[in-house]
């Protein structure tokens, strides 16, 4: 899957929600938005190169599950860095290295 085919309800299928409101749709779109948007300010790619890399969108599932799950504004996260998973899929596509 490319990282454009992505999309709202294929994420909410991919964390389980069985019983979906308008809130937790538009909070999905939010994390969605925010992990594709991650994934195109780390790497340094356009969005048809991003569509290129499969890893890529699997990256993005994760950081939008995770950006869900966590968006508690109280900081009492479970984990304090990026799943490692995101940074080496991320890493390996990078072409704006400093």
């Amino acid at each position: 899957m490319k990282l454009s085919e992505l999309t709202v309800e294929y994420m909410l299928a991919y964390a389980r929600f069985d019983d979906v409101d308008d809130q937790i749709t538009a909070e999905m779109e939010t994390a969605l938005t925010a992990a594709k948007a991650h994934c195109k300010a780390i790497t340094g790619l356009n969005d048809e190169k991003l569509d290129e890399h499969e890893d890529i969108t699997a990256a993005a599932q994760i950081l939008a599950q995770d950006l869900f799950e966590n968006r508690n504004r109280f900081l009492d996260y479970k984990y304090k860095e990026t799943n490692p998973a995101v940074t080496e899929i991320l890493d390996s596509h990078r072409r704006n290295l400093l």
